[in-house]
């Protein structure tokens, strides 16, 4: 016999076939184990450097490179992209995974992230304010 056409010959049962079918599911679905809040460890952190009347070369050149060229030294930076635009810097620092394995790992590279930033800030012009380290991404873009 044709499974086709059994099942128009008995509606009743493929009807209750399918909503068993659709309840297991629906009942499995629900009672899967799954993580509330999962960790995840955001390895990149912005900085963003105001030069107020500097020119796009300006920015370039007087504030992104020294901060990349200080930034650089660090052994747990995999990449540095920098855009610099009229009167802003803004660099996006990825740290390498195997340094960052854990949430407590990457807050001291954070720590020693903003110490060399905060070493490099001698270096550059009057007039640029103090360069902001943002490794939380809350409100990136609320700076400015």
């Amino acid at each position: 016999m044709n499974i086709a056409e059994y099942t128009i010959r008995n509606k009743v049962l493929s009807v209750i076939i399918i909503m068993l079918t659709i309840f297991g599911g629906w009942s499995a679905y629900n009672s899967m184990s799954r993580f509330e809040d999962p960790e995840f460890v955001i390895r990149t952190a912005v900085v963003f450097t105001q030069y107020p009347g500097g020119s796009p070369e300006e920015v370039a050149r007087e504030v992104s490179e020294p901060l990349e060229t200080a930034l650089q030294q660090l052994q747990e930076v995999e990449t540095i992209r920098s855009t610099s635009s009229a009167g802003l810097s803004e660099m996006q620092v990825d740290i390498k995974f195997e340094f960052s394995s854990s949430k407590s790992d990457l807050q001291m590279i954070w720590t020693k992230l903003r110490n060399k930033v905060k070493d490099a800030e001698g270096s550059l012009p009057p007039g640029v304010s103090t360069p902001i380290v943002n490794d939380d991404f809350g409100d990136v873009y609320g700076l400015y």
